[in-house]
């Protein structure tokens, strides 16, 4: 998934559908938080942000929607090399970057 898709979709008839069907940050509830349930907890980033986690060979990424703390709608997309961090500092390091809302 790119930004650039995320951005386009939001236009598209199906948008909310694809949204509520994404992973929210920080929400300690499986069906909801999934992958993200455990990061981004107590940030401005928890219960915001919407995403979905993956990962390649060579890289991890995480990708979704948060609004900014003025009411801003924005996309992201996170994308960190296996070579350079270990696998379980990755979430660590996506989370500033996206918890600054």
């Amino acid at each position: 998934m790119s930004s650039h898709l995320l951005y386009m979709v939001q236009e598209e008839p199906w948008f909310d559908v694809f949204l509520g069907s994404l992973t929210v940050a920080g929400i300690s509830e499986r069906m909801v938080g999934g992958t993200l349930r455990n990061r981004m907890r107590d940030t401005a980033a928890a219960g915001n942000v919407r995403a979905k986690t993956g990962s390649l060979t060579s890289k991890t990424s995480l990708c979704g929607y948060v609004t900014t703390a003025d009411g801003h709608p924005l996309t992201f997309q996170a994308d960190m090399p296996h070579q350079m961090l270990r696998r379980h500092v990755i979430p660590s390091t996506q989370m500033p970057i996206i918890g600054r809302t």
